[in-house]
């Protein structure tokens, strides 16, 4: 658009001289580079993001380089005055800029209004004003494109990132037991294989059991339309706790409902955590359902001492059953350790999408 008016304003004056030889002042096409370097300056300056030193000084200078061959009657300077006021209307302040708009392109409808008709100092009014809107309104249509594909590209970084996590969360909540459950099977096989080799073996299957699970939820881990059952959660807490010798009491009642597979997925949770941060000796698993909402407990004792931050397990658990509308409570009194989960049977899903 620039490089057109600068075409325009060049054929105006070789028009002019062509109409009426001498007429031009040769000082006109000296300061029209001049004042349309200016121009590109406080636009590269705005499209950095930045406001160029000494702004007074260089706007003053673009005003002078537009409206100084008017001292020696030369007007045609004024076609690029629109181009000025709309420098100005992009740098100065919102109650100064628009009344300087109107009055620089009011200097051109008033050149008008004294040289020739009002009918012409109309048309260099609208023109200016014109120019300075044109000006104005591309160059923060392009500042506002710029800002989009920018926080375009930060929101495919975010979508990445919580991706990311949410993988992270699925791989930690979903196989951490079965991962656990190996190890500990494991390690009691290696303490028993010389003392006693049958229930070492014993450990071994398990352990190979543990494996195949795990396997089996690996490959299924991205499925979709996948959830874990909660009768088999608990199940298989029942199963694994009692491997690791611990005396199991569980009541529960049924659950159906959106909730369903994120308490499983807690519950496995918490199951895991008791196999990794404690040596139980009884253990209680509590599944009640009342008013519309579901309460987990699981209880034991032989807890390990509390560290200072909760651990990842604990994070996610409270993360699921927040975007379900639940709550998870933990509480320690000694060695043992009890964790409360609470959350409606139905739900919608409140995590945010965006």
């Amino acid at each position: 658009m620039h490089v057109l008016f600068i075409g325009q304003s060049l054929f105006n004056f070789a028009a002019g001289e062509t109409r009426d030889p001498g007429s031009g002042d040769a000082a006109y096409l000296a300061l029209l580079p001049v004042a349309f370097a200016l121009q590109f300056w406080h636009l590269a300056a705005l499209r950095a993001g930045r406001r160029p030193k000494g702004l007074v000084w260089t706007l003053a200078a673009q005003g002078i380089a537009t409206y100084l061959p008017l001292a020696d009657g030369e007007t045609s300077g004024l076609v690029v005055s629109g181009f000025f006021a709309g420098v100005v209307l992009l740098y100065a302040r919102a109650p100064v800029s628009w009344p300087l708009t109107v009055a620089i392109c009011g200097i051109a409808g008033l050149e008008g209004w004294l040289t020739r008709s009002p009918l012409l100092a109309g048309y260099q009014f609208c023109s200016s004003l014109g120019t300075a809107l044109a000006v104005y309104g591309l160059t923060r249509l392009v500042a506002l494109v710029t800002e989009l594909r920018r926080t375009r590209a930060e929101l495919v970084e975010v979508a990445a990132l919580r991706e990311r996590l949410k993988v992270r969360r699925d791989v930690h909540d979903l196989l951490g037991r079965g991962l656990t459950a190996i190890v500990l099977h494991g390690e009691l096989a290696l303490r028993l294989l010389e003392a006693d080799r049958g229930r070492a073996m014993e450990h071994v299957e398990r352990m190979t059991e543990a494996a195949r699970a795990t396997l089996a939820d690996a490959a299924g881990l991205n499925a979709p339309g996948r959830g874990l059952s909660l009768a088999a959660e608990v199940d298989s807490a029942r199963a694994v706790l009692e491997s690791a010798g611990a005396s199991v009491r569980i009541d529960a009642a049924p659950v159906s409902g959106r909730a369903e597979p994120v308490l499983a997925v807690v519950l496995r949770e918490a199951v895991t955590n008791v196999l990794r941060h404690s040596t139980p000796g009884e253990c209680l698993v509590r599944i009640a359902v009342e008013d519309g909402r579901v309460r987990l407990l699981v209880a034991n004792d032989g807890a390990a001492p509390a560290s200072d931050e909760p651990g990842t397990g604990l994070r996610s658990m409270r993360a699921r059953l927040a975007a379900i509308g639940g709550e998870l409570t933990v509480t320690r009194a000694g060695d043992r350790f009890e964790l409360l989960a609470r959350a409606p049977v139905d739900h919608e899903n409140l995590t945010l999408t965006r």
